[in-house]
Order: structure tokens, then C-alpha cells, then sequence
């Protein structure tokens, strides 16, 4: 199709109106909840995507919260041990709602590690039960001693970490 030469005029101040635009204000692509959310500090943000994936009609925005939370620390090398525990949850959080929702079990396991890789050595209960049911899952559809013997580890990890936490409810649900 050929333009005449007022439309491609037209077309080219178009869009250089568009790209003007976006420079003038980059986060126009975002939602203002999530421009809002960019704001946040940590803490806050983690808490409000909390809230919303408490409530079932809100829990993809929960998820974009937990989101905005990882990548803003995303190639940083955050040595804050609270800044670190708190992206780890966040982690589990987008790894939970992916394994719940999407069933997309390698993804899920991936987002698993990244809180992993931030929890250091200080694993939370509720994490070490997360990673363990996903184990389970593999360990149901596939048998394996190998796949067996990592679901009843992590169990048995959470249930030390509960302990040591006095985090009954999920001591709990490592016997679950």
C-alpha cells in the first residue's frame, strides 16, 4: 500500500507525537496503581501485594505488585539482610501464585530459587514447605527415589525452620 504524501505526513507526526509522549512521561504504559507502586518502599509494596492476593479477584495485581518488587532489585547485589528477605518473600509469592494458578511447574521452580538465592541461609518456613510441595507434585507424577527424597528434605527442612521460628502453622503443614 502506498501512502499519498499528506498521509505519510500524517502518519510520521503521529507517531512522532507518540514517541514525544512517552519521553515526556515514560510511565504513561503503567497503570497509575502501578506508577503508585514504583513509589513505594519495599516494605509496603510487599504488604500491599499481600493484601490484594488475599483477596481472589485481585490476584494478578498482587502479583504485578510482588513483580515491581523484584525486578527493582533486579542485577543490584543487595547485601541488606532484611532488603534480601524481603525479595525473597516476594519471590515466593510470584513462585506460589504461579505454581497455584498457572501450573507452570519449571517457571514456579525457578521463581523457588531466586528466593532461595535471597533467603541465604535463613530459609523461612513457609518457603522451605512451598518448595517441598512442588516436590511432591513431581515426586506424584513421577516416582522417582531421587524426586521423593527432595520433597520429604524440604519437609523435613521446613518443619526444623518452623520449629526454630515457633511458626506452628506451618509446622504443621510439613506433615500435611
Amino acid at each position: 500500500m502506498i501512502l499519498s504524501p499528506i498521509a505519510s505526513h500524517k502518519c510520521q507526526l503521529a507517531a512522532g507525537l507518540l514517541l514525544l509522549f512517552f519521553f515526556l512521561f515514560p510511565n504513561s504504559g503503567l497503570g497509575a496503581q502501578e506508577v503508585e507502586w514504583q513509589r513505594m518502599d519495599d516494605s509496603t509494596l510487599l504488604l500491599t501485594g499481600e493484601r490484594l492476593v488475599k483477596d481472589d479477584k485481585a490476584l494478578e495485581a498482587g502479583y504485578r505488585a510482588f513483580r515491581i518488587l523484584t525486578n527493582r532489585h533486579s542485577g543490584y547485589n543487595i547485601t541488606d539482610p532484611a532488603t534480601r528477605q524481603l525479595i525473597a518473600k516476594a519471590y515466593n509469592w510470584r513462585a506460589i501464585i504461579t505454581l497455584t494458578y498457572s501450573h507452570d511447574y519449571p517457571t514456579a521452580m525457578r521463581l523457588f530459587i531466586k528466593a532461595l538465592d535471597y533467603s541465604d541461609n535463613n530459609v523461612s518456613p513457609a518457603l522451605a514447605n512451598n518448595i517441598a510441595h512442588l516436590f511432591n507434585v513431581y515426586a506424584q507424577c513421577l516416582p522417582t527415589a531421587d524426586n521423593i527424597r527432595r520433597a520429604l528434605d524440604m519437609y523435613h527442612a521446613a518443619f526444623h525452620a518452623a520449629i526454630k521460628t515457633k511458626d506452628w502453622e506451618e509446622g504443621c503443614n510439613a506433615f500435611i
